[in-house]
């Protein structure tokens, strides 16, 4: 080491400057293969899942897909809207829905599980977490990482309703550390770099993947880790839209924000602050009950399985992750109360049984479509009253889908960006910040949680 640092003290400033710019440019390149990594597997693991889905939704035929008509019947609990996972539930009908939604809840518990005992604190997004902040007592494991990952795709191929972002936010992190380990390179920052590139194309939300490692994850804020994560975000967002033509996750709105918006979000905060707390105790609950201890135990697990079989089977809607129902909100001619239901509450139901038989998966696009259902549940009631507020409905449901990412996840900072970004529609920032902030103090003060970050990761939380 001595040798070293005199040989560095003596040589030439110009041999100096040439070999530091030489290793910044080996890291910049090496961060770059990391965030291509990160966003190849985000965009083959989203669109398999999905894929599965269209393959079975078109057994009904060309005409039939996505062919509802407006009125009632288009927001109906049974019908779809010409979306795969509500087309490929209606294609099987109820009992085929339910088989199949059961059997993959039911493997992917088995094969999550296994994975917990067999690799323990080295998968799962706590793990990921504490290799971005470089303080990992074991080494994330690549294998138990993508077993994991394969569980949330049986699940989701199944047509469950789960978040099937969270493995790959954890594939970014594994794949940055394993890259670090076989280059010698740090392996923290790759991993920041890794996680931050998949949530930017997960979510079409580069800012948001930036405030996600840091306010979520907790990575250092030494100058080198957050360039790490500052070119991870934006060498992913940019793979995204430039190989795969990645847009906007929502349709932005189509008027200018008007006092009819502002308040709809203020009479519906309550409603979706609500539906958000009550989702995150009862997935807490329900994973308790059916593995205390991390230990399997069939007779609840199957129960929660039979559950969330049987939500999806009847209300096609909570199929999938939730983002597609969201958008259903947009191009529904009518609004009627069954898809506000299935939204805020049938989609609860089903994600919380899920997670709770101990499928891995994710539950920030779950979460954004709760809160978002009791938004719209609120414009429906309202407009029941004679309230008249049509020109407010989309607006003020992506307003209220933010408040489920800062109470359900506990990433109110994210929260206050992911939604604009996800719609491209950056005139929602002031209002998302401001439902994102008084929830947020309310929840502080009310259940006594800390106001930023979380105060327990979750390996869901993604």
């Amino acid at each position: 080491m001595r040798r070293k640092t005199i040989h560095w003290a003596v040589m030439p400033a110009a041999e100096r400057s040439g070999r530091l710019a030489l290793r910044a440019a080996g890291t910049l390149v090496t961060v770059a293969v990391v965030a291509l990594g990160a966003a190849l597997f985000a965009h083959g693991f989203r669109h398999g899942a999905l894929a599965v889905a269209e393959a079975i939704a078109s057994d009904r035929g060309a005409d039939a897909v996505g062919d509802v008509p407006d009125g009632p019947s288009a927001t109906d609990l049974s019908s779809g809207h010409g979306y795969p996972g509500a087309d490929a539930v209606i294609t099987l009908g109820r009992a085929g829905a339910a088989a199949l939604v059961f059997g993959g809840v039911v493997a992917a518990a088995v094969l999550g599980r296994a994975v917990e005992r067999r690799h323990g604190p080295r998968v799962g997004l706590r793990a990921l977490a504490a290799s971005a902040r470089g303080d990992a007592a074991n080494d994330p494991s690549l294998t138990g990482t993508l077993m994991r990952s394969g569980a949330t795709f049986t699940a989701s191929a199944s047509l469950a309703s789960l978040g099937r972002e969270a493995p790959i936010m954890e594939m970014g992190g594994a794949w940055g550390d394993t890259v670090g380990r076989l280059t010698g390179r740090p392996r923290h920052r790759l991993a920041v770099a890794g996680i931050a590139s998949a949530f930017a194309v997960a979510y079409h939300a580069p800012a948001a993947a930036l405030l996600y490692v840091e306010e979520h994850l907790g990575m250092r804020h030494d100058r080198r880790t957050v360039s790490a994560a500052v070119v991870g975000a934006l060498a992913g967002f940019a793979s995204a839209a430039w190989l795969f033509g990645a847009h906007p996750i929502f349709p932005s709105g189509d008027d200018p924000l008007t006092i009819d918006v502002v308040v709809l979000c203020a009479v519906a905060l309550v409603p979706a602050y609500l539906a958000s707390r009550l989702f995150r105790w009862g997935r807490a609950r329900l994973a308790a009950w059916s593995a205390p201890g991390g230990r399997l135990r069939w007779w609840p697990t199957l129960g929660l399985a039979a559950v969330a079989a049987l939500t999806v089977a009847f209300v096609p809607l909570t199929s999938g992750n939730g983002m597609e129902a969201i958008v259903e909100v947009h191009e529904a001619a009518r609004v009627t109360v069954g898809l506000a239901l299935a939204l805020c509450v049938w989609k609860l139901v089903a994600t919380s049984a899920t997670i709770g038989t101990g499928a891995p998966g994710g539950v920030v696009s779950p979460s954004l479509a709760v809160a978002a259902g009791a938004g719209l549940l609120t414009w429906w009631a309202l407009d029941g009253l004679g309230a008249g507020l049509p020109e407010a409905r989309w607006d003020a449901v992506l307003v209220t889908a933010s408040v489920g990412v800062a109470i359900s996840v506990r990433a109110p900072l994210v929260a206050a960006v992911m939604v604009a970004e996800m719609s491209a529609d950056l005139r929602l920032l002031p209002l998302t910040a401001a439902a994102v902030g008084l929830a947020s103090l309310a929840d502080h003060h009310l259940a006594h949680e800390r106001l930023f970050g979380p105060a327990a990761l979750d390996d869901e939380d993604a």
